[in-house]
């Protein structure tokens, strides 16, 4: 039962993170009711179904079914060197290092 409330945490910090309503996400999948049942935890889709998830939100597996993203913090950290973003489109965590960090004010504008 952990595994299914992981799998509605994420499911609806998704839904909400593309900025649709249940509703929506049912429409736009073709699946009616489901969404709701899924986020209630009442339900579980068949891997048919997750599969088209997965692919919807652009994430894998794992993002879909475990950790759930509630966890992961979602600002971007400066440590000694290394910078760790995380992707407001799908979740995914990047870490960089060997990087510097520069004054941007005025980065794009032509100077007169």
């Amino acid at each position: 039962m952990e595994e299914n409330a992981m799998f509605k945490d994420n499911l609806i910090a998704l839904r909400k993170r593309a900025g649709l309503s249940q509703e929506q996400l049912a429409n736009t999948l073709g699946i009616c009711k489901s969404v709701s049942k899924y986020e209630l935890g009442t339900a579980a889709p068949d891997l048919a179904r997750l599969a088209e998830l997965k692919d919807f939100f652009h994430v894998t597996y794992d993002e879909l079914l475990g950790e759930s993203s509630q966890h992961v913090s979602k600002s971007t950290n400066i440590t000694n060197g290394l910078i760790t973003i995380q992707s407001v489109v799908n979740g995914s965590i990047v870490q960089m290092s060997g990087f510097k960090v520069a004054n941007t004010s005025g980065f794009g504008h032509k100077k007169a």
